[in-house]
């Protein structure tokens, strides 16, 4: 209904113009264009989203989404390392977790899994050996490429899923603005939008370094998504506001086997991929080698600078990655601060990889 009435307006106002027409209202009449053609977008968009959510949502039948979270306390190049799963239900328009569990016990239950097509992915994320450690799933930037390990990985009696999520403890915090605070069993503290992320990051392998129990970043998404999917939940558009910076950050990914919703992602910025290179293209990111949580205490900085030759188009561009570790050498359990590969305690051994179209010198 909305689009029938844009496309009207717009019809309308075409048949307005004229070129006899004085300064004021010619200025009205292309305000209001711009303004009837950012809605028309809006509704197209709508739209698009109108004709496929009942089927994400379960509506044509019950749906499995596998939900990988990732911890940037211990980064990979997509964001951070998949220390917790779950996977989700979706069926008649409602969302439920059906198993959550720890990375550990995929790496046991799929312990002879391999990659049914191993070209399919670039070297550097072969090497890293994801189906025998789960966690490094996440070790390429490119969302539909961990999607697609992802489902090559899992057990073919097991079923498969209709899609891939991907969320960090921001993501959680921010959902968390929508349900109020929650309770994780274990923790005596309330977890708030402002408390979780920090907590979950870095403050649990502090307050609980030996601790063999359920993860508390499994506890904290079952909490949320049981808020989510029972409680009052403000309108559309705060929802929307409150999960924009997720998605900008490429904290919040989904992606989908069925392409009339993959296309709905892509459109939304949902989807994760690399996109494709139109000129020039700068993309950093960092893999943590020495299996800690030290990341939650680096800071990185990337400044680029790029000319362009205006008579041939060359490019000649110069980025410089800084990467300032604050992590002390004592003082924090080892499973933070630790290096598994040689280097003493507080050493961050991190892989930094830059992504451009350029040659390299």
């Amino acid at each position: 209904t909305v689009r029938s009435a844009l496309a009207e307006a717009s019809d309308a106002v075409a048949d307005a113009e004229s070129p006899w027409l004085i300064a004021p209202v010619s200025d009205k009449i292309s305000e209001f264009t711009r303004a009837v053609d950012d809605a028309s977008s809006d509704a197209e968009a709508a739209a698009d989203a109108v004709a496929v959510l009942p089927d994400i949502l379960g509506g044509d039948g019950r749906r499995f989404y596998f939900v990988a979270f990732g911890t940037p306390a211990e980064t990979r190049e997509l964001g951070g390392f998949m220390g917790a799963y779950a996977i989700m239900l979706a069926e008649g328009g409602e969302l439920s977790l059906a198993k959550t569990g720890r990375v550990r016990d995929l790496n046991e239950t799929l312990r002879s899994r391999s990659l049914d097509d191993p070209s399919a992915f670039p070297a550097h994320f072969l090497a890293l050996q994801p189906e025998r450690y789960f966690q490094n799933v996440t070790g390429t930037a490119d969302f539909p490429t961990v999607a697609e390990a992802v489902a090559q990985m899992w057990p073919p009696g097991a079923g498969r899923f209709d899609g891939v999520l991907y969320m960090d403890p921001q993501t959680l915090a921010d959902m968390l603005g929508l349900t109020g605070p929650i309770r994780v069993p274990g923790y005596d503290k309330p977890l708030t939008a402002a408390t979780a992320a920090p907590f979950l990051l870095r403050q649990q392998y502090i307050d609980f370094p030996n601790d063999d129990r359920h993860d508390f970043l499994v506890d904290a998404a079952e909490s949320v998504f049981d808020e989510l999917t029972t409680g009052e939940l403000p309108r559309p558009r705060v929802i929307a506001d409150t999960l924009a910076p997720a998605v900008r950050e490429r904290r919040l990914l989904l992606n989908s086997i069925h392409p009339a919703e993959q296309a709905l992602f892509e459109r939304f910025g949902l989807d994760g991929a690399l996109p494709p290179v139109r000129g020039d293209f700068l993309s950093v990111r960092a893999s943590n080698r020495g299996q800690s949580k030290i990341d939650a205490m680096v800071q990185r900085t990337i400044t680029y600078d790029a000319t362009v030759d205006p008579v041939v188009g060359a490019v000649r561009a110069t980025v410089a990655i800084s990467i300032r570790n604050d992590a002390p050498a004592t003082g924090l359990p080892f499973n933070v601060i630790g290096n598994h590969v040689g280097q003493p305690s507080g050493t961050s051994s991190t892989t930094v990889s830059v992504y451009t179209p350029l040659e390299l010198v």
